[in-house]
């Protein structure tokens, strides 16, 4: 491991003394490195990013070509160049391949994009893949202090930067350094501490699955109250023909007749019956509910009936 980490030492000090003056390469971290190619504005301009791991340079690099800079690129190139470059680094794995592998790209990035349309063509596209990507089950979210606490200045400000990548991928580097501007950049290692990364995972089909039952109960009740509201009327008027029963309050009552008018609402309880029976003749669905509704009313009324008869036996 101490032999990687002072192979890795000395070949960051050769870039830098290659590539000095150079604005196409960037230093992102001691161990992330940048190179742009293609003139800028280009359909088939695009930057690529090698991140050392610990084993380097006796493991595979890591590639990245799934950058900010790079959203116009389709995605079979991106993963077309990403290959070609993995099967270089595998020949050269053991050396210092870095230098290698961008002077590599730089002469056959043409090539490699040569199936790229032109930027009128995938606008559209990318328009879509964009909005496609807002509703993803993963994303990567960083938060980090405001730039200028790497500078004289203090600032409480957060910001919040959120990306698709892998998990490997969910750091400052990956993350974060894309999206600043250079001089911060030249500070990461200073930044990169003081930022918070989570990669996040959501079932969306789960959640679709949920509102889409949430909305077909709410529809069931819709249409069953509809329902209700249809069949009220005829059940009005299927039991047109009871008569309802009045409140009797503070009458005088004969206690002599009060057999005979017990007896008279007695008869009167049982026409009402016979009534609603003959009214309830048939059979179906509303003669069920409407006989159910019915009996409900008799029982309600004849609990009224004795309740007013004995208050007005002890009036």
């Amino acid at each position: 491991m101490s032999s990687c980490k002072a192979e890795q030492e000395e070949e960051a000090e050769v870039l830098l003394s290659i590539y000095e003056g150079d604005s196409l390469f960037k230093q992102v971290s001691p161990t992330v490195y940048h190179y742009r190619y293609g003139e800028e504005g280009s359909p088939r301009a695009f930057v690529a990013e090698i991140t050392w791991t610990d084993d380097y340079p006796n493991a595979v690099p890591e590639v990245n070509l799934d950058l900010f800079g790079n959203k116009h690129l389709l995605q079979e190139i991106r993963d077309w160049i990403r290959e070609k470059l993995l099967e270089q680094a595998e020949a050269n794995i053991g050396m210092p391949m870095t230098y290698t592998l961008f002077e590599w790209l730089k002469e056959n990035s043409d090539q490699l994009t040569a199936e790229q349309p032109d930027k009128s063509t995938v606008t559209e596209d990318l328009f879509t893949v964009s909005c496609w990507a807002q509703y993803e089950d993963v994303r990567c979210k960083c938060i980090c202090p405001n730039a200028s606490v790497v500078g004289s200045q203090s600032g409480s400000n957060r910001k919040l930067y959120i990306k698709n990548v892998v998990p490997q991928r969910c750091n400052c580097e990956g993350v974060v350094m894309p999206h600043v501007d250079t001089d911060l950049r030249d500070k990461a290692a200073e930044f990169c501490p003081r930022c918070e990364c989570k990669y996040e995972i959501r079932n969306t089909m789960t959640i679709r699955v949920c509102v889409i039952l949430l909305i077909c109960v709410v529809a069931l009740l819709t249409l069953y109250m509809a329902f209700l509201r249809c069949l009220e009327p005829l059940l009005n008027k299927r039991r047109g023909g009871i008569v309802k029963y009045e409140e009797h309050l503070n009458e005088d009552v004969n206690l002599g007749d009060f057999g005979a008018h017990d007896g008279n609402i007695s008869s009167e309880g049982e026409l009402q019956l016979r009534g609603a029976t003959r009214v309830r003749s048939g059979s179906g669905v509303l003669d069920k509910v409407g006989a159910q509704q019915d009996r409900w009313k008799r029982q309600v009324q004849e609990q009224r009936r004795n309740i007013y008869d004995k208050r007005t036996m002890l009036n």
